[in-house]
């Protein structure tokens, strides 16, 4: 990470940071911390995962009873085999109340349920 600086502009900056579609976020949804959320992207990509998950958490706290950005945290735990984040992270979506009458917050539920069952069951309670 010793060259962050090129020619005046950041890697930061120039990876796809700059586009608000290619980080995930559509700018317009003001439910959706994207900002946070397209750092933690780069962030990820360039192999900084502990600035990743401090991005996350930031996005999490920005609209804390959002459940996206602690899904995407957990998989993040997953894919760099941190299991017991995983685990930790999911038990805290599952305490997090979800308004049935919302299709996407009842889907990242279930499906933080059934990961939460399969790192369980793999012993990834600890």
């Amino acid at each position: 990470m010793d060259n962050m600086i090129s020619n005046g502009v950041s890697t930061w900056s120039s990876i796809s940071c700059r586009s608000r579609m290619a980080c995930g976020g559509d700018g317009h949804s003001p439910a959706v911390p994207w900002r946070a959320l397209c750092r933690f992207r780069c962030l990820e990509a360039l192999g900084d995962r502990d600035g990743a998950e401090k991005e996350y958490l930031t996005a999490h706290y920005m609209v804390p009873y959002r459940l996206y950005p602690l899904t995407l945290l957990m998989d993040m735990y997953i894919s760099s085999g941190r299991p017991g984040d995983a685990v930790r992270t999911g038990e805290t979506i599952l305490a997090m109340p979800v308004n049935e009458r919302h299709p996407a917050m009842s889907k990242m539920n279930r499906e933080t349920e059934e990961k939460l069952v399969s790192l369980k069951n793999y012993g990834a309670d600890n």
